[in-house]
């Protein structure tokens, strides 16, 4: 069953967040679980401001982006999966 799994897979995957940020930081992500959620935990701290908020969106979107390469095509997903796959099929063009 894929759905068995996962959640260590996603976990794997996004522990390995080396090099997505442009300052020289040292991570140690938490991955847990909470009433069916899965919720990643990064601390980041960063003398310049700017860098800091740029780091902190290459955070966001490397974690967005592992979760939504676990999506398999052909499955029936309910939200929020099914709102991900609707948005991207719109901006693709797609039914």
């Amino acid at each position: 069953m894929v759905e068995e799994g996962w959640a260590e897979t996603f976990e794997r995957r996004v522990v390995d967040v080396g090099g997505v940020t442009r300052g020289d930081h040292d991570f140690d992500p938490s991955v847990e679980a909470d009433d069916g959620d899965i919720v990643v935990r990064f601390e980041l701290t960063e003398i310049n401001e700017r860098r800091g908020v740029d780091d902190a969106g290459a955070l966001i979107d490397f974690v967005e982006g592992t979760y939504v390469q676990g999506v398999i095509p052909g499955y029936e997903y309910t939200e929020p999966v099914s709102g991900l796959l609707s948005a991207a099929r719109q901006q693709g063009g797609g039914t």
